[in-house]
């Protein structure tokens, strides 16, 4: 239960780790929490969908969950006005 799959542009990497501990080494680099089980680099985020999901510019759908849509949202305006 705290394998991590990192996706890059690269390959896919697996390191055991716990989420939040993954955001707080994150934070302030671009990246946004979005689902208790996603964390998303901002820069390939093409759009939001539906008000609930990320579509990134891979085409690929992530999830936005209820209790990260707010902070989710806003942390996604802010990075894309900067």
């Amino acid at each position: 239960g705290r394998i991590a799959n990192i996706h890059t542009t690269k390959g896919l990497y697996k390191m055991y780790s716990q989420m939040s501990v993954l955001e707080k080494e994150l934070s302030g680099s671009g990246f946004i929490r979005c689902h208790r089980s996603f964390i998303v680099n901002s820069e390939f985020i093409r759009s939001i969908r539906n008000d609930s999901d990320f579509e990134l510019f891979t085409k690929e759908i992530v999830p936005i969950s209820r209790s990260y849509k707010t902070r989710a949202k806003a942390a996604y305006a802010y990075l894309t006005e900067v």
